[in-house]
């Protein structure tokens, strides 16, 4: 189906058109042949099915700052069960090497944090996490199918702590319920964990300088995962470890008249090793599909699961849409704009597992490289979109510069136009004015969707098309 609406204007408005409609690189064409003939401006709104198909994706890159622990069996969706490993940063200097003292230690905890509400199903329900120390530096090439228990190398790994947890803040007081932002799972580690960090930051503290040195010598990475429990995943934001420990001061005070000299004990807190964007941290990924949404599937539904499961492929109908512009009667063309919109709609299910916020629409033949290169859309071969509520829609609005370079093509191969859809989370910095109100937005990074767990239907049969440009025919 098409809807194609034609203006024409006259030579005076000419000048008006071309600032509307066209780019600096493309003033060339122009020039100053735009002085006779008409100009008409076409918006053409074609509907396309676009004949996608669903594709498995089970081992894929799973490093983020965005970390999944838990397990959850939803009958609509799946058995899903997440653990994580990360490297740490050494964070705070403990201080000068001559004046550490074992002495001086309390306690020590391991402090896993998750923004408020940021869970899949029963926060009350009880798990107990288990925090490991690893035998080895974690890979580079790590995938979410890494299991240290599995691997060679990491056997006997060495237990730092466990604890019994929910992800509710129900017992918190009404003070700390309404002031804190999140949950924090405080998993104690032992004195003697925190003694061995004291002693070798004493005896060695070049080993604390670089992340690199630091992971070699003392700490490789740390797993994180859940023994017992099912019914909640949550999303952990941040992992910090806190040591606790005192000082000792003698004073002098006067009691009844009498100078008496007393030791004060002051308690503190220091925070040497947390896990940064900087270094590198992957979720260990276990999803097995419903029977019921492989069926659906499997009878042709296109449905997006994350973490990981079902991407999809489809055929970009770039043909169709050359063929509508050379078709055109005219001397001169310039290309205005091209934008896909795709129809989507929740998978209903009984968990409040919802759709993919954002979706990354990437040729199929640089989709493996895509993540692993650290890749952001270019808006040339890897478009992203963003769930439109009022659309019902994910609207790739920027596409101009991938049609104009077909258009420069003798021609188009499969790869030129075979494309795979695939759920990401997209970190973006703003840009404000003096007043504090954002001007402009840019996307710093896209990595595949992990953060929770999703499921979208794409009606790809019902897809949009919006192309638009401007032509002149001489009299």
């Amino acid at each position: 189906m098409m809807k194609a609406f034609r203006l024409f204007l006259p030579v005076s408005a000419l000048a008006l058109a071309a600032l509307n409609f066209a780019c600096d690189d493309d003033t060339s064409q122009i020039g100053n042949s735009l002085t006779d003939g008409n100009v008409s401006i076409f918006v053409d709104s074609l509907t396309f099915d676009l004949r996608a198909g669903g594709v498995e994706n089970f081992n894929y890159d799973s490093r983020s700052g965005s970390l999944l622990l838990g397990s959850i069996n939803v009958p609509e969706y799946g058995s899903l069960t997440s653990s994580f490993v990360c490297r740490m940063l050494c964070a705070t200097q403990l201080g000068t090497p001559e004046d550490l003292d074992v002495s001086m230690i309390d306690s020590c905890e391991m402090v896993l944090n998750m923004s408020r509400g940021d869970i899949v199903g029963d926060s009350l329900a009880p798990q107990r996490v288990n925090v490991y120390k690893l035998n080895l530096p974690i890979p580079d090439n790590i995938t979410n199918e890494f299991d240290p228990v599995a691997s060679i190398g990491y056997e006997n790994m060495e237990l730092l702590g466990s604890k019994t947890f929910t992800s509710s803040r129900m017992g918190m007081n009404d003070s700390v319920f309404y002031s804190q932002t999140g949950v924090g799972i405080r998993v104690p580690l032992g004195k003697d964990y925190a003694d061995k960090i004291f002693l070798e930051y004493k005896n060695h503290p070049e080993v604390f300088q670089w992340p690199q040195t630091f992971a070699e010598k003392f700490l490789p990475g740390i797993f994180v995962e859940t023994s017992f429990g099912r019914g909640c995943v949550s999303n952990i934001q941040t992992v910090a470890l806190f040591i606790f420990y005192h000082t000792e001061k003698e004073e002098t005070v006067i009691e009844d008249d009498k100078e008496v000299v007393k030791t004060v004990i002051d308690n503190d807190t220091v925070m040497p090793f947390i896990v940064s964007p900087e270094v590198l941290s992957s979720n260990n990924i276990n999803l097995k599909i419903a029977e019921s949404l492989k069926q659906r599937v499997e009878n042709g539904e296109i449905i997006l699961t994350t973490p990981g499961g079902y991407n999809a492929k489809f055929t970009f109908p770039a043909e169709q849409i050359i063929a509508r512009y050379e078709n055109d009667d005219h001397n001169l063309s310039l290309v205005s704009e091209l934008s896909l919109s795709i129809p989507a709609e929740i998978v209903e299910n009984d968990y409040d597992i919802t759709m993919a916020p954002n979706l990354l629409m990437v040729l199929s033949s640089e989709a493996d490289d895509f993540f692993r290169k650290n890749k952001i859309p270019d808006n040339k071969t890897s478009f992203s979109a963003s769930y439109d509520d009022k659309k019902g829609s994910y609207v790739f609005p920027s596409m101009r510069n991938y049609i104009v370079n077909l258009l420069n093509k003798k021609t188009i191969s499969p790869e030129d136009v075979e494309f795979t859809l695939i759920p990401v989370y997209l970190k973006k910095e703003s840009q404000l004015d003096n007043y504090g109100n954002e001007t402009a937005s840019f996307i710093t990074g896209c990595s595949p969707y992990t953060r929770r767990p999703t499921m979208t239907r794409l009606h790809t049969e019902n897809a949009l098309v919006v192309f638009s440009f401007s032509s002149q025919k001489f009299d």
